[in-house]
């Protein structure tokens, strides 16, 4: 029977049992907040695939691999040319491999002989998975696509990624050398930095569950939101070629976010960054496209197969 005596055998006073009965109620409507919001975070906007590579003069092949360490199965296209390099092009958050800068960034690439891979992160496009994390898990994605490229026998690997994508390549990148060049665009430094300047453009109430929505996805999902710190990871590149690129007026992962990448980066010789004139996130590209171009195949011709990078 519950009893109102404290540990000295005194009674407790009704408004002090009120105010903690309070407290706890409100405690747990804010950690179930806090869950919903969560559960949320992490459910992406699955969309179709509508088009592929074909329709842009590009021979390809469909194929289907499985992730690192929880076997998520992931589908990609690989477009191979007489070239003897291979660029993985790695998209964001609820988008799919074949959107328009993958595909023309593609095409660019193909016809000056690089070889092109594509495939949907879990939780995207015709990858498998419910979840997504934002870049902690699709590490395991990456890890297992470079698995199958070194199945097929490539050796030379470059990345090309956007905002999500371009964290979680930045992300893998120390534990994985055969990752030789680095393109990231529009990618954050910091996780949490992102999710609470976001919650504050959405509401006035919305910063006060980061916290708790940050605990829940730790507890639920297993998905740490304050280490998820891909500045932390470019730190670890030693002299790993890596070109940041962001988009000036970017108000989703403003252009601070690469300043601070490249500020964690400042000790390697080989980093790169450019801000280009753009006026939304991942909109470098479509600004300038022929200096996008010209900019990202001249980073990987110089650096992709140089192997004597000295590495932490």
């Amino acid at each position: 029977m519950y009893s109102s005596m404290n540990e000295n055998g005194r009674r407790v006073p009704r408004h002090v049992r009120l105010i903690l009965f309070g407290a706890v109620a409100l405690l747990a409507m804010y950690m179930g907040a806090s869950a919903l919001i969560a559960d949320r975070v992490w459910h992406p906007t699955r969309k179709a695939i509508h088009t592929d590579p074909g329709k842009y003069g590009l021979a390809y092949e469909t194929v289907s691999f499985s992730s690192d360490v929880d076997n998520v199965r992931l589908e990609g296209w690989f477009i191979e040319t007489p070239g003897t390099k291979t660029v993985m092009v790695l998209h964001g958050s609820s988008s799919t491999r074949d959107n328009y800068i993958n595909m023309e960034m593609s095409r660019e690439l193909a016809a000056r002989g690089y070889d092109v891979f594509l495939f949907d992160f879990r939780g995207h496009g015709g990858s498998g998975g419910e979840l997504f994390s934002l870049g902690s898990w699709e590490t395991r994605d990456i890890a297992g696509a470079l698995r199958y490229l070194k199945g097929r026998g490539v050796e030379k690997i470059g990345v090309l990624a956007y905002s999500m994508g371009a964290a979680a390549a930045l992300l893998a990148a120390p534990e994985h050398p055969e990752i030789e060049a680095i393109v990231a665009d529009s990618s954050f430094a910091s996780l949490e930095t992102v999710i609470e300047r976001q919650a504050r453009q959405a509401n006035v109430l919305a910063p006060l569950f980061v916290p708790g929505m940050a605990m829940m996805s730790k507890l639920i999902y297993g998905i740490d939101v304050g280490g998820t710190q891909p500045k932390s990871a470019v730190a670890r590149l030693g002299e790993r070629p890596l070109f940041l690129i962001h988009a000036e007026g970017d108000t989703l992962i403003p252009a601070s976010e690469a300043r601070e990448l490249e500020q964690a980066g400042a000790g390697n010789p080989n980093l790169q960054v450019w801000i280009a004139p753009g006026v939304a996130h991942v909109s470098a590209f479509a600004e300038n496209r022929v200096e996008y171009v010209r900019r990202t195949v001249g980073f990987f011709d110089r650096y992709l197969g140089q192997t004597n990078f000295s590495r932490p």
